[in-house]
């Protein structure tokens, strides 16, 4: 019995088109500016109409336009660790010390600031009316803030603590960043603990 091969395509139209769909190609990503915010940075980026808010490890705050050009800084004194959020014209950003500020998004200019709080190492979120903002403290407490005031609206404690479970791959160890809250429907929705 004549044994099957796998049908042969003939090389020379292969690599014909494997160049010519080479040749084709353009960059992946265009540059459209660079810069930098003279630290580094892990709290990553949040878009705004124009441009982009980011905070950086020394504390600052900035807003760019759409061509990397600085709206405004604000220096805050401490890390910023996770991405400032847009309330409606405002931004909230916190520190890892617990210092929770809004500015305004058009000028940068303080309206309120808290100290004390626990720190802000879990990304805020805003309602869909930007009336509060919610921020969950590293040992699960959540609290809810007037955007206009930062007064406090509502506390939930932090959960009880749970029988420490074993360690799975991937899985940050207890006291590492928790997940960030999201907000469905009017809903928010938070991982709390260890055990998710």
């Amino acid at each position: 019995m004549p044994s099957r091969a796998c049908p042969r395509l003939p090389w020379l139209p292969c690599l014909t088109l494997t160049l010519a769909v080479m040749a084709c190609q353009r960059a992946p990503v265009d540059s459209a500016f660079q810069f930098s915010s003279d630290a580094s940075s892990r709290a990553g980026l949040t878009a705004v109409a124009d441009g982009v808010l980011l905070g950086n490890e020394a504390g600052t705050v900035l807003r760019l336009d759409r061509e990397g050009r600085p709206v405004w800084r604000v220096s805050l004194g401490r890390e910023v660790a996770v991405a400032p959020v847009e309330a409606g014209s405002a931004v909230i950003a916190g520190t890892v010390v617990g210092d929770v500020v809004c500015l305004g998004l058009e000028d940068g200019k303080e309206r309120w600031r808290l100290g004390g709080e626990p720190p802000v190492r879990t990304p805020p979120v805003v309602d869909e009316s930007h009336r509060r903002v919610f921020l969950v403290a590293p040992d699960g407490a959540v609290r809810a803030l007037a955007t206009d005031s930062g007064q406090v609206r509502w506390k939930r404690p932090a959960p009880k603590p749970q029988v420490p479970s074993p360690a799975l791959p991937g899985v940050p160890p207890e006291g590492g960043p928790a997940p960030a809250p999201v907000m469905v429907e009017g809903v928010l929705v938070v991982a709390l603990g260890a055990s998710g």
